[in-house]
């Protein structure tokens, strides 16, 4: 049932007198109490309740139907007050209220009560007194909860809440996931269940209703972690609740970055804490590994049912794979606390790529806005976006880049704009200035004007020594560094050597630069030149043992071994 048509039934539960049973079912979480709750206080505050009394009992932990019926006395209050509590204000004003009515009673059944002042004092309330005065209540409307986590037999429940309606014009609603319910228990309560129960409530909201109920407030936090639910299918508001909570105190620790990072730690928190609270979402772990392996698309699909499930459930959701931010996020949530410290980090790391990603599409599309055209009526304005664009986001330019378009500019008739250009770009790397080079290299674009070569020039250090080694590991990294040119006057001895005395990541890089220019078409002869000499201590290595021959498959060499290792080989 819906929350509307649920709504329409409690409302007339409670603003009509005639004594009844309701019960509402649903799973755990779903928000069963704060319905009923919610409910009943709208109605206290337009005073429309039928019955002049309310009394809620949470049946967990209480041992016997005496227990109940002295919860039924003690919790009672006028329906006028939406709060209830078991206090001894809240018993003193029920004896008096009972009093009179149990008085005759009291004085037959039970000789250890006294009632000589009724307004003043009950001298005893044990044995029998407790349970007669509990029979006074009449005319109130008493809900039992936690029916599920009762210790009493249902049809013994069932049989009060019978009584209640019968004999004390009381209406009695029950609220229980019935699903808690197994084997004789389930079936006893189904037996009498029809029995005593008039109007049955199975509450079973949407997702888009869960989130109305619990993110109703109308800002950021709540609208995005609205999207996030009804995308999931989460219908659990105690789930929510906490990824509200949880949300709360994330996004306070993010909300100094842009709007980006903000989604992103409410989506992949919204994901985790459905992931760990409720039984039937995708298990964490896969969560965890998600987007790692693709072998799927290339091969035989060898993932289980439940994989492609998730996979297709993640994949829908827009989780594509866990970044660290994501991770970091995971942590808190399963530590149950945030480590603000790590969060900030990545959060800022995050932010960083999201503003160079702008920056680099802002550029993009400076350049897109004026060469997809053949109008040169707007060439001014055009000239100027690309201006702006460039000073706006100079950090992410280089000097290839820059180049590009002072010439550009120049050949336009707007030389007075490339002052302003070079002296942004100088301010923005004067500290990664190191070493300059006109001519064309296959990892940068040349820099022609003269006007900020001499710009660069005038900034320029005098490059520090490199070793080989260093050098190297940088090229792995598609990295440019001053003394490369160190590398190019390599003989076949030097990477042998060099190799022969590494191990480890060390080695797998050193090797991957000397092999590096293998991949660049335009390559100039001395950079080939290197490339060929890796390639020969290499081959040599592989002659040396069939164990090295293995070994250097990897970087794509392939040798036949030979039956006897090479007993004096080359020394350098």
């Amino acid at each position: 049932m819906s929350v509307a048509l649920a709504t329409k039934a409690i409302q007339t539960f409670l603003t009509t007198p005639t004594p009844q049973v309701l019960c509402i079912r649903g799973k755990w979480g779903v928000g069963k109490t704060y319905i009923w709750e919610k409910i009943r206080k709208q109605a206290i505050v337009d005073g429309a309740i039928a019955l002049p009394y309310y009394s809620y009992v949470s049946l967990f932990g209480l041992q016997t139907i005496d227990e109940v019926r002295q919860s039924v006395f003690e919790n009672s209050v006028p329906t006028t007050k939406a709060e209830f509590s078991a206090d001894l204000d809240n018993l003193g004003n029920n004896l008096k209220r009972y009093s009179l009515a149990a008085a005759r009673k009291i004085s037959r059944f039970s000789p250890y009560a006294r009632v000589a002042y009724i307004d003043k004092y009950i001298s005893n309330l044990s044995g029998g007194f407790r349970q007669i005065i509990s029979l006074a209540v009449k005319n109130t409307i008493i809900c039992f909860d936690d029916f599920e986590r009762k210790k009493i037999a249902a049809k013994d429940l069932l049989g009060l809440a019978s009584q209640f309606r019968e004999q004390k014009q009381c209406k009695v609603v029950i609220i229980l996931n019935e699903d808690a319910l197994t084997g004789d228990e389930k079936r006893e309560f189904s037996r009498y269940f029809e029995k005593v129960v008039e109007i049955p409530i199975e509450f079973s909201p949407t997702p888009e209703e869960c989130a109305a109920i619990a993110l109703n407030a109308d800002d950021f936090l709540n609208t995005a972690l609205t999207e996030n639910v009804v995308k999931l299918g989460i219908s659990n508001i105690r789930i929510i609740s906490r990824i509200l909570n949880s949300g709360k105190e994330l996004f306070a620790i993010v909300s100094p970055y842009n709007v980006k990072i903000h989604r992103q730690v409410l989506h992949t928190l919204t994901l985790v804490m459905w992931s760990k609270y409720d039984d039937g979402a995708v298990p964490l772990d896969f969560v965890r590994q998600h987007g790692e392996s693709l072998d799927h698309l290339f091969g035989e699909d060898t993932r289980s049912e439940d994989e492609k499930k998730w996979s297709s459930q993640l994949n829908d959701y827009g989780f594509n794979r866990c970044d660290e931010l994501d991770m970091a996020i995971m942590a808190g949530v399963e530590k149950g606390f945030f480590d603000t410290a790590v969060i900030v980090k990545e959060a800022q790391e995050e932010d960083a790529r999201h503003k160079k990603s702008a920056a680099l599409d802002a550029l993009h599309q400076a350049w897109r806005n004026f060469a997809d055209t053949f109008d040169v009526s707007d060439v001014d304005r055009m000239a100027d976006r690309l201006y702006n664009a460039y000073l706006e986001n100079m950090q992410y330019v280089t000097a290839g880049n820059l180049d590009e378009v002072i010439v550009l500019l120049k050949k336009l008739g707007f030389p007075e704009k490339t002052p302003a250009l070079i002296d942004a770009y100088i301010a923005a790397h004067r500290d990664d200035i190191r070493t300059f080079d006109p001519k064309p290299h296959p990892l940068q674009m040349a820099v022609n004007d003269e006007d900020l070569q001499q710009a660069i020039q005038a900034e320029m250090v005098a490059p520090t020594s490199v070793s080989v080694k260093d050098a190297l590991i940088d090229l792995s990294q598609q990295k440019i560094r001053s003394g490369i040119e160190a590398v190019y006057d390599l003989s076949a001895d030097d990477p042998y050597a060099l190799f022969s005395s590494l191990q480890g990541n060390e080695l797998n890089n050193v090797v991957a630069g000397s092999l590096f220019f293998l991949r660049v078409g335009n390559a100039s002869e001395e950079q080939k030149g290197l490339a060929s000499c890796a390639t020969e201590a290499l081959i040599r290595l592989g002659k040396e043992h069939p164990a090295n021959a293995w070994r250097i498959k990897r970087f794509g060499i392939n040798i036949d071994a030979i039956a006897e290792p090479d007993a004096s080989p080359q020394q350098s």
